[in-house]
């Protein structure tokens, strides 16, 4: 439940009148007002902090942690979709009204595909593995076009007829005597090692068929290998939730180019800060990727009519603003007012009462 702002209003006038020590004029308490309530704001986070420094107890209103855990609830925000500003999708904006950043994750449909691969002895040299990928052969993307093609050679080096190079065909050597589990084994490396858009593992319990995740969602077209010399099988979409670790910018390059125990697939994604509000990410995704944060509490507003010479309080004013804190820091609220309206008008004796006032609160607080 919001804290009326006029309540605060009116308690931190009737004490800062009393014995004439002064009085504080709308704009002045506006001011006041949201300094006061982003320091308590803020400070919630440092006590709970502190909080999980100390045995916690069995019953929730007497545990220090639920209790902040209860005052910051008003301000997280869960489910956030970030706002793409480019078509790679390698980047996003994060929300306006984010102020710390708690979790990015996505909960996209990607499309799988089961791949059984035969021994060496059934592939021919120049076999092709056509998959369906948003590729041109040099890495760039073309929205909609190209495939990510694969060629196998038994012989080592390019085809023997030269028929595909320059096609942007990665080949695959295939030594003689592989046996399936070895092929497959052979194809899931490479497409973890080279491919952005796509990863790969072996199916429990069937060693020569590897299940391919297409990173994008999307994907339309099929699947295609030179003399069948691979069968495909239970194409299908699975919605797969991933929370993407943050990197230092210093460590993504090192991170993003490294080989496959250290280049990040669709079930452990990465990204880093691009700038203050906008997130790089790898693998890239077009999918809506989401974000949880706490957002600030709007600044507050006192607003008010002039009527014979005299503010009076109008709450049905477009822009009034009512504090957003938890009922229970309404008297934080009125001393850090005090406070501050203490030293505007020159009057130590009320500072330092709203600071004994306060720090009486803190002891309660820790009791």
């Amino acid at each position: 439940m919001a804290i009326l702002i006029d309540n605060v209003y009116q308690q931190v006038l009737a004490i800062a009148n009393k014995e004439q020590r002064g009085y504080i004029t709308p704009q002045e308490f506006n001011l006041f007002a949201r300094k006061a309530q982003l320091d308590i704001f803020e400070n919630t986070f440092h006590d709970y902090k502190m909080a999980l420094l100390k045995p916690q107890h069995q019953h929730k209103l007497a545990d220090d942690i639920d209790m902040l855990k209860e005052k910051i609830a008003p301000f997280r925000n869960t489910s956030g979709t970030l706002a793409w500003n480019g078509s790679d999708g390698t980047q996003g904006t994060i929300s306006s009204t984010c102020h710390w950043l708690e979790n990015v994750y996505d909960g996209n449909s990607y499309r799988t595909v089961e791949i059984t691969f035969p021994a060496s002895s059934s592939v021919d040299d120049d076999d092709l593995l056509n998959l369906r990928a948003i590729y041109d052969g040099t890495g760039s993307i073309t929205e909609g076009e190209g495939d990510f093609t694969i060629g196998f050679n038994k012989s080592g080096g390019t085809p023997s007829d030269g028929s595909y190079i320059g096609s942007g065909v990665l080949w695959l050597h295939i030594e003689p005597g592989y046996t399936s589990e070895q092929v497959a084994g052979r194809f899931i490396n490479v497409i973890n090692d080279t491919s952005p858009y796509h990863s790969a593992a072996i199916k429990s319990g069937a060693a020569s068929t590897v299940i391919l995740t297409y990173l994008q969602e999307g994907i339309t077209g099929s699947e295609s290998a030179e003399d069948n010399f691979a069968t495909f099988a239970n194409i299908s979409t699975t919605t797969s939730y991933a929370t993407y670790e943050e990197v230092d910018k210093q460590d993504w390059l090192y991170i993003t180019s490294g080989g496959a125990k250290l280049k990040p697939l669709s079930d452990r994604p990465v990204f880093y800060r691009k700038t203050k509000v906008q997130l790089g990410f790898y693998p890239p995704l077009t999918g809506n990727i989401k974000h949880d944060f706490i957002s600030k509490p709007a600044d507050p507003k006192w607003t008010y009519s002039v009527i014979n010479g005299k503010a009076l309080y109008n709450s049905s004013a477009a822009d009034k603003q009512d504090f957003e804190l938890h009922a229970s820091e309404e008297g934080s609220l009125v001393n850090k007012i005090l406070e501050l309206s203490g030293l505007l008008i020159e009057k130590p004796i009320l500072a330092e009462s709203a600071l004994r006032n306060e720090a009486t609160n803190e002891a309660d607080k820790n009791n």
